[in-house]
């Protein structure tokens, strides 16, 4: 990956993490270039297969791409930044994830919160 494709997509994130939407200037870490879909999964370097992550939500995800959904107990695909599905309402007090992604991929992590109340 070259300088120019980290910039961009640093630019691309507007400088927060995909997943949970921290800015990096506020971090205490540095953010790093994730694969959404690891290498060792078939990931690929493309643009689209690489997300703008801080190191909590790099850490959390690890190589998982699928996990079980709390609210019905199916496996679903963890939250893919790039394709954008799902819906989080924040209505000043407390954010809501509307979709099984967003449940069990970022439901416990949003803005460097460990624990926030999820509604479904």
């Amino acid at each position: 990956m070259t300088k120019k494709d980290k910039v961009f997509i640093r630019q691309r994130a507007s400088a927060c993490c995909e997943y949970c939407l921290s800015q990096d200037q506020y971090s205490s870490s540095s953010f790093s270039i994730e694969h959404i879909i690891p290498l060792a999964k078939t990931g690929t370097n493309n643009l689209g297969n690489l997300a703008y992550s801080c190191q909590g939500c790099n850490n959390y995800k690890g190589i998982a791409t699928d996990a079980i959904d709390p609210a019905t107990g199916l496996i679903v695909h963890l939250y893919n930044p790039e394709q954008k599905v799902g819906q989080i309402i924040f209505n000043g007090l407390m954010i809501y994830a509307i979709s099984p992604e967003l449940r069990q991929s970022g439901g416990q992590r949003f803005n460097g919160c460990d624990l926030i109340e999820i509604m479904w």
